[in-house]
């Protein structure tokens, strides 16, 4: 009786970790579809508005790839992380801080986006990188005693 506990508690064990490697491979996989895509949106906006017709083209065909690949993360139930600059608070779950910097926006809000991040679900896969306001800038001057 015991044995046979043991057996089914070891092949659910099994069963499970399976799954989880399983996930964790399509987690990655996506991932590396999600930095092509960034790169792809790079590549769009760095063309300029006016082009030559045979640039059209090339343009309409990437975007049209960069396209695909949107489509692709969404079906796979990634969404993108993107904090609104001065309205969203720094969440240490959802962002990274890669500075501090003074501005206009008040002190703990995301000051700027540096790189949206990505979830799957509800698990965070990449944390938006983002620099956060450290309040207006103050000037002290200098006292005398």
């Amino acid at each position: 009786q015991r044995a046979r506990a043991d057996y089914e508690n070891l092949q659910k064990r099994l069963h499970d970790e399976r799954r989880h490697a399983r996930e964790e491979g399509v987690e990655l996989a996506l991932m590396k579809i999600a930095e092509l895509t960034r790169h792809l949106d790079s590549a769009v906006a760095f063309f300029p508005k006016e082009l030559p017709e045979n640039l059209k083209e090339v343009l309409e065909g990437i975007r049209r790839i960069q396209q695909g690949f949107h489509q692709m993360i969404a079906s796979a139930g990634m969404t993108r992380i993107t904090p609104n600059a001065g309205k969203d608070r720094f969440d240490p779950v959802q962002h990274e801080a890669v500075d501090r910097i003074p501005s206009d926006v008040p002190e703990g809000l995301v000051a700027a986006v540096v790189e949206e991040g990505y979830r799957r679900d509800d698990r965070v896969l990449r944390p938006a990188k983002v620099k956060v306001s450290s309040g207006p800038l103050r000037v002290v001057e200098n006292a005398k005693e």
